[in-house]
């Protein structure tokens, strides 16, 4: 009995032969490693109140064959306001949502790892105008009763 030992690291299909004694053997390629991307970045309502909430929505994706995690991290403004982590087996997607608000009227920047996208507080509404509401009370009464003395002179 003879032995030998046959070392091939490129993937394929190879054939040892031995005095016309074949035989073959097969090396796989191994597996890619995870390699987990963020696209498709979308915020929603691109306008709001002061308070109010909106969706950050962004797809995550691991094209490897291996599965990974990774910790998908939203910035308001330049600052981390929320963070998920997601487990992806190889050639899976997911969408990751958060919520995010802001106080402070104007133009705000929302990023995800390179991706950003943006939206707007505007100006809160003005209250009910009680005042004005008021004033025309005030004005309405004193006409009434002014129309109401003349015409008890008129008498």
């Amino acid at each position: 009995t003879l032995t030998w030992t046959v070392t091939e690291t490129n993937p394929g299909t190879y054939t040892v032969d031995v005095n016309g004694d074949t035989a073959t053997f097969t090396v796989e390629a191994p597996p890619t490693p995870a390699d987990i991307e963020t696209s498709n970045l979308t915020v929603s309502p691109t306008s709001i109140q002061a308070g109010e909430d909106l969706t950050v929505t962004v797809d995550v994706e691991n094209s490897g064959e291996e599965s990974g995690s990774y910790t998908v991290e939203v910035e308001l403004d330049g600052t981390v306001e929320d963070s998920e982590s997601v487990t992806l087996d190889g050639g899976a997607s997911t969408t990751v949502t958060f919520t995010v608000t802001s106080e402070t009227e104007g133009a705000h920047t929302v990023e995800v790892d390179s991706l950003s996208g943006s939206f707007t507080v505007e100006e809160a509404p003005a209250g009910f105008p009680w005042t004005t509401v008021i004033i025309g009370i005030v004005v309405i009464a004193a006409a009434a009763y002014f129309y109401l003395q003349s015409q008890k002179k008129e008498e």
